[in-house]
């Protein structure tokens, strides 16, 4: 064969396999992008390897030299055929393999180069937290923006409300990835259908999936939204109707991860994958903007990070943020100082979790030192949408620290805890949480003092909770700002009393004629315990409340 030939047949098979590859491996067209150089190093390899029967000088069967058992090279000749005979295409196959050779070493000295011992600042400058407080953190009489629910429940709630679709349980089931929203004011979790096999791909792909599951995090009440139009690109929709395929074909150059399910103020779904950006070579990872894309039209759009729509939520990730700001805490005084003597340096907890402020979702973490200890420095609130950081600077507990506490409040149960949210009581920062039963359900709630984890409440309310919460805080002279407005002032007359031990505190009921009863910690005022029938006292408690419990007491004046 003819060099040009050689030249033009090789560089046909390159392209086809390459474009295989491509399909597969969805790489960035990118310098920066790992996966770009590992595309074309397979994309060079496998073209040496499948070129080299169209390579010899001449037309003798590869097969012409015998193989011998007694002499192992004669298998290689059998197979490759002689030396002189495979001369010419041994050349042009150790080109293109020395040329695969040659990618792989770019990739690797580049990714030397991009390590944080040799750009220490620049890593640690990618997130840079100004200073808040206490007033920065969600408040407790919020409680719409408390998101309590963690993902294991949802999925219950969520796997319960499909089950009873007939029409949609057959042919489509509730994807695992639920995303923490802010929904006309309220904080959600939301989860697409997924496509029930290749299958039912074929069946359905015309339409899509029907629609989407809505849960509440306040109410756990659970909808499935069927929609008008379905969302024909899917994460595990197969050829063109891939998601991910289609956005790297509409995108190719954009370094992104895998896409999150969002939908705006009127209930419109979206997919919304991030675009990140490298301050050098492949290191130092930074948030350029998002893609949406609609999931019926397959209309795929970039915005840039200061134009991406308010509606969006979440644009930085959890882990993305938890990295950004380990690299902050342990490089800011430098790669040698994070290694050897580590003075100052800080990292995040084990995991983090999602706070709705406003509009808007916040990632929060926990603080410590790079010592292995149980407390905490302070939080980080990071904006999911923009990445603004405050640091909240309050010593105290870290999150699984009061998770086992308020566990330990009820351990006759065996409840386990989710992991809580951080909030405000009254000025205080606190701790709440549900308590779930081996099957996942929600039975308790519970709130957990951040600087004194001691200070547990729980109760079958989240107003419950709060309400004995701030009698513990009263007891302990913890300052405490009462909220008038929502209180409500009443004088009763005691019918009977008693008294019960729960999570280490003694608490006094007391019950009027008409079977209403209030409670109240002992510890608030040991007076409470010589009640007798016929006494009068002054109550004040929360105005909020749900039907037939018992009302937590937030403070009791003996007439």
């Amino acid at each position: 064969m003819k060099p040009a030939k050689k030249i033009v047949l090789t560089g046909i098979i390159f392209v086809v396999i390459a474009a295989v590859l491509f399909w597969v491996m969805l790489p960035p067209i990118n310098l920066q992008a790992q996966s770009f150089y590992m595309w074309l190093f397979f994309s060079l390899l496998l073209t040496a390897l499948l070129t080299g029967p169209f390579m010899r000088r001449d037309r003798q069967s590869r097969f012409d030299t015998q193989f011998d058992p007694r002499n192992p090279a004669s298998f290689f000749a059998s197979v490759f055929g002689s030396r002189q005979e495979t001369m010419g295409k041994g050349r042009f196959r150790l080109s293109l393999m020395t040329l695969a050779g040659a990618v792989i070493l770019i990739m690797l000295l580049c990714h030397v180069l991009s390590l944080d011992i040799f750009h220490a600042k620049t890593y640690a400058n990618r997130i840079v937290p100004v200073d808040g407080e206490a007033a920065d953190l969600p408040t407790s009489e919020d409680v719409d923006h408390i998101s309590l629910m963690d993902t294991d429940s949802a999925r219950i709630l969520g796997n319960r409300v499909i089950g009873s679709l007939s029409d949609v349980v057959s042919q489509f089931e509730v994807s695992e990835d639920y995303n923490t929203l802010v929904c006309q004011d309220k904080v959600i979790k939301v989860v697409p259908l997924d496509y029930g096999g290749f299958f039912k791909f074929v069946n359905n792909y015309r339409n899509g999936t029907p629609g989407y599951v809505k849960v509440d995090t306040q109410s756990f009440d659970a909808t499935f939204v069927r929609l008008e139009k379905g969302l024909r690109y899917t994460p595990n929709g197969y050829f063109f109707k891939n998601l991910a395929r289609h956005v790297r074909l509409m995108h190719p150059t954009a370094i992104i991860d895998s896409a999150r399910f969002e939908i705006d103020e009127d209930g419109n779904p979206y997919w919304v994958n991030t675009v990140y950006g490298r301050k050098f070579l492949f290191g130092g990872d930074v948030v350029k903007g998002a893609i949406v894309t609609d999931p019926y039209t397959g209309q795929s759009d970039y915005y840039k990070l200061a134009d991406i729509p308010d509606w969006v939520d979440i644009v930085f990730t959890g882990n993305f943020t938890t990295t950004l700001y380990d690299s902050y805490g342990m490089l800011r005084n430098g790669w040698l100082n994070s290694v050897i003597s580590q003075k100052g340096c800080l990292k995040t907890t084990d995991d983090f979790g999602y706070l709705a402020k406003g509009k808007d979702i916040y990632i929060y973490t926990g603080i410590t030192s790079v010592a292995a200890d149980q407390s905490n420095l302070g939080f980080i609130m990071v904006n999911a949408r923009t990445g603004d950081c405050t640091y909240v600077a309050c010593a105290g507990a870290e999150e699984y620290s009061a998770m086992s506490a308020a566990q330990g409040a009820l351990q006759n149960y065996g409840y386990r805890a989710s992991f809580p949210s951080l909030v405000t009581v009254d000025g205080v920062p606190t701790y709440v949480m549900v308590l779930k039963d081996t099957a996942g359900l929600i039975k308790d709630y519970a709130a957990v003092n951040v600087t004194n984890y001691t200070i547990v409440s729980t109760g079958a309310s989240l107003d419950a909770a709060l309400a004995d919460y701030r009698t513990l805080l009263k007891r302990d002279n913890i300052a405490v700002e009462e909220d008038e407005e929502n209180a409500v002032t009443a004088d009763i007359v005691v019918d009977r009393l008693s008294l019960a031990s729960t999570g280490g505190d003694t608490w006094a009921y007391l019950i009027t004629a008409d079977d209403t009863i209030y409670k109240i910690a002992v510890a608030a005022d040991e007076r409470v315990v010589a009640l007798e029938a016929g006494d009068k006292v002054t109550v004040t408690y929360a105005a909020v409340r749900a039907e037939d419990e018992v009302i937590p007491l937030m403070s009791l004046t003996i007439r």
